[in-house]
């Protein structure tokens, strides 16, 4: 794919996919429409839906997190989409919680973003006004829902409700 470019430092996990030219707001970055579907999670998988993963191959491997990411992983249609502008040889991330529920490997956010979570392990994991102005795929606005969690904007204050609502497992 000639959108983009890998750089590594010579580790297994120091590698970061950069933007081989500039894309704008909404424009298809990468496809993965013919990836292959597994209900195994691993590091290098991402949760297309409540039991399923896609096994990523070597270049959305490479796609690190953010907490504030330029790009949206829409597993619906299996897409790679910007979410702001981006300029050539941009590091190119995505929100990790927008697609898994719980995270095989858990790690300490160093994104180094004003809005850094600091420990990511998944959407199940995160308060629900911490998700909010985030995009998160249909499992995970499901999941959500079926586990109790809210997610802003509720027909309610959250505050008040937080009392009512079941506990997340």
């Amino acid at each position: 794919m000639s959108n983009v470019y890998v750089l590594t430092d010579g580790t297994s996990r120091g590698a970061k996919l950069l933007a081989a030219r500039p894309f704008q707001p909404g424009e298809i970055v990468y496809d993965f429409a013919n990836a292959l579907v597994t209900p195994l999670q691993t590091y290098q998988t991402i949760q297309i839906d409540p039991s399923n993963h896609v096994i990523a191959d070597d270049l959305l491997a490479k796609l690190n997190h953010s907490c504030d990411p330029n790009l949206i992983v829409d597993t619906t249609h299996r897409l790679v989409i910007a979410k702001y502008a981006i300029q050539i040889h941009d590091h190119l991330t995505f929100f990790y919680p927008s697609t898994e529920w719980e995270m095989a490997e858990p790690f300490v956010c160093q994104c180094g973003a004003a809005n850094c979570l600091g420990w990511i392990s998944g959407a199940k994991n995160l308060a629900a006004e911490m998700l909010t102005g985030y995009f998160l795929n249909q499992h995970i606005v499901e999941l959500m829902t079926y586990t109790g969690v809210r997610r802003d904007p509720l027909p309610f204050n959250l505050y008040d409700a937080q009392a009512s609502l079941p506990p997340v497992s």
